[in-house]
């Protein structure tokens, strides 16, 4: 089986990315995502909004005149994300916050929106104080127990494959298979990047994309089920 930790709202995605292995797909979201009530500035006042996550770009405000913003984002995926919510100008800064705040340090821009969640990696605020203002829009809250059915295929030494997207899903999972006493199992994790491996216990074994995309952990899933290069054909 391979496990769908990712919030509900991207089930069709990791459908699209990862239904093609003949293997069940089992939902299990490890984070709940709540926006929170905020208000947001004029978009008059910024020229540039910074997205270092797709849930930023879908709990943000369906207002046509933010779209002419350049958009600063981290990952394909959030790039691709801003586009199809209607933004145009939109640059890849890179594959992580770091690869971000060194393109910030030398992008022309006079004041940047950076809405986040409760919790983040890094305050891009502080990279360029006066210059980048962020605007917590949203919490992810941590699923802290399994199904129980999941539960019972785990512990009976099922294989699950797990694609981990991001080091809050992953410690919300690690710290889940150690609520229902789940030790043993027979889990191989795909990492999206170091970030997320970095949060999980090094003898599992993780093993780290090569790009922050679904794609490229679908492709390394297709080599541990031994299905590539046939599914390239």
């Amino acid at each position: 089986m391979i496990l769908n930790t990712r919030p509900a709202r991207h089930h069709d995605a990791f459908a699209r990315a990862f239904g093609g292995f003949g293997h069940d797909i089992v939902a299990c979201p490890m984070l709940s995502i709540e926006a929170l009530e905020v208000e947001y500035p004029a978009p008059a006042d910024f020229d540039a909004v910074i997205f270092t996550s797709q849930i930023a770009i879908d709990t943000f405000p369906a207002d046509p005149a933010w779209l002419n913003k350049r958009v600063l984002a981290v990952g394909n995926s959030t790039a691709i994300a801003a586009l199809e919510a209607g933004f145009t100008d939109i640059m890849c800064t890179g594959e992580n916050a770091a690869d971000l705040a060194r393109e910030l340090r030398r992008t022309n821009f006079r004041h940047a929106l950076f809405p986040s969640g409760r919790d983040v990696a890094a305050d891009l605020s502080a990279v360029l104080p006066g210059r980048i203002t962020r605007l917590v829009s949203y919490q992810a809250v941590a699923t802290p127990y399994l199904r129980s059915s999941l539960v019972h295929r785990l512990q009976s030494g099922e294989p699950a494959y797990v694609p981990l997207f991001s080091p809050r899903s992953a410690e919300a999972f690690r710290d889940a298979l150690q609520n229902e006493g789940i030790t043993g199992a027979n889990i191989t994790v795909i990492a999206m990047s170091p970030n997320v491996a970095a949060v999980l216990p090094p003898e599992w074994g993780v093993i780290i994309a090569p790009h922050m995309t679904s794609d490229a952990m679908a492709e390394i899933l297709a080599h541990i089920l031994g299905l590539w290069p046939a599914l390239a054909a």
